[in-house]
């Protein structure tokens, strides 16, 4: 991490960032009264063990007060984080302003002293005006959305507990941010996620990114939700609760359950950086790969060592492989291995892991926050890694046709209109 001073306006901001930076964080003098605890969601890889935090395992979602769905999150792992670490005002510190020019309000809500057994679970509406509900414990449930109605209704249907609006807390989410360093603007961030869930988690990556390097061209895409599941997540309320749960399992089997879990949850967005565009979500069906660039890549233990496969990645270019698969670079290249390969040079990892990237075919660039940078065939390696490719690697073929089409030999004009008649007149054949 940069070890920058921050100036931040939203407290929120200041919370992740203290959590996930070692860097100095301040706040202006006219944001609100400072609490005494803040929560958010945040990738397991960012924190460490010692924060206050609540493992997420399962997921569910909700109609009215009729749990639907739930399944558990397979492989990226999803904490619920508690800060409780109080954050200063701005004591004429100069470093990097970040400026909050657009702000999403949530309400919170917590209940105590009640028990359920849905411990470590979040729970989640598809309608336009989300809800999420967190479990961390077996005695306390956390409730969240943009609606105080909406939030009532919820509340009063899981636990029969009529709420009074002054018992509401404000959480402001940022939505755009602005960087600037010495009254100099940086660049500007703008957050597509609508839920508390998805804003906190996409927030808590972009933050981590300009924490490595506050000038980097980011930008970050909406929820990438497959056309079947937006169709029916927009009319799913219109069919029977035992149709929804059969259409559901079709669709978690159809997009397997990693992605449909990140769909579900909001946490489906590509981050991209500098030359790099987002991926085409069709041409994705096809990929060589789980991960695809502008993902990060999950949290991956390295056995025999306390630490894992992000320790590892350093400033610059990061190439990850299979210990057998005979790539040779200058860069920083970490080989990975399983038992099977134990009298290979390289890092022990779990055969699963070694699965889940699919080390056997492909190979990864990445950049030191675990960015997927890149990914291809180790036959396409020496192909791939030259440098005027890989600053300009594209995975949308159609995209990158359209972005080298030469049109100076080109005049604008008005295509000139064809007729074609044929006689005599006949049907057309199928």
């Amino acid at each position: 991490m940069s070890n920058k001073n921050y100036i931040v306006d939203n407290l929120i901001v200041g919370t992740i960032l203290k959590s996930i930076s070692k860097s100095s964080i301040k706040l202006k003098n006219k944001i609100e009264k400072n609490s005494s605890s803040s929560y958010f969601f945040v990738p397991s890889s960012l924190i460490d063990h010692e924060s206050v935090m609540t493992q997420i395992d399962t997921y569910g979602i909700l109609n009215k007060n009729k749990l639907l769905f739930r399944e558990p999150i397979i492989r990226e792992q999803i904490s619920y984080l508690k800060f409780e670490n109080e954050i200063n005002y701005q004591n004429e510190l100069h470093g990097v302003d970040i400026i909050s020019n657009q702000n999403k309000t949530f309400y919170f809500y917590s209940i105590e002293n009640f028990v359920h057994k849905y411990e470590s679970s979040v729970f989640t509406n598809l309608s336009s005006n989300n809800v999420n509900i967190i479990f961390p414990n077996k005695t306390t449930i956390h409730f969240y959305s943009s609606k105080k109605n909406i939030l009532k209704k919820y509340i009063k249907k899981l636990t029969n507990i009529v709420v009074d609006e002054k018992f509401f807390t404000e959480v402001n989410f940022p939505t755009e941010i602005e960087l600037r360093e010495n009254n100099t603007l940086i660049n500007t961030y703008e957050l597509t996620n609508k839920s508390f869930l998805g804003l906190s988690y996409q927030l808590v990556q972009l933050l981590n990114l300009l924490c490595s390097n506050p000038n980097l061209n980011i930008k970050v895409s909406e929820n990438q939700n497959h056309y079947l599941n937006t169709l029916f997540f927009s009319f799913y309320k219109f069919f029977p609760s035992f149709l929804s749960n059969f259409i559901f399992k079709f669709l978690l089997r159809f997009n397997g359950s990693d992605i449909f879990s990140k769909q579900i949850l909001e946490v489906n967005n590509i981050f991209t950086s500098e030359n790099y565009i987002f991926s085409n979500s069709i041409d994705d069906d096809q990929s060589i790969s789980n991960f695809k660039i502008g993902e990060f890549l999950p949290k991956i233990f390295i056995k025999s060592k306390n630490k894992s496969l992000k320790d590892l990645l350093i400033d610059g270019v990061n190439v990850i492989s299979s210990s057998n698969s005979n790539i040779k670079t200058k860069e920083n290249l970490i080989s990975l291995k399983t038992e099977t390969h134990k009298n290979l040079d390289g890092h022990l990892i779990s055969p699963s892991s070694f699965e889940l990237l699919d080390l056997n075919d492909c190979f990864y660039v990445v950049s030191k926050d675990g960015l997927v940078l890149l990914v291809d065939l180790n036959k396409n390696f020496k192909a791939s890694m030259k440098a005027s490719q890989l600053k300009s690697k594209y995975s949308d073929k159609k995209q990158k046709s359209m972005d080298t089409f030469e049109v100076k030999n080109f005049t604008p004009s008005i295509p000139r209109p064809s007729f074609n008649f044929r006689w005599p007149l006949s049907l057309k054949k199928q």
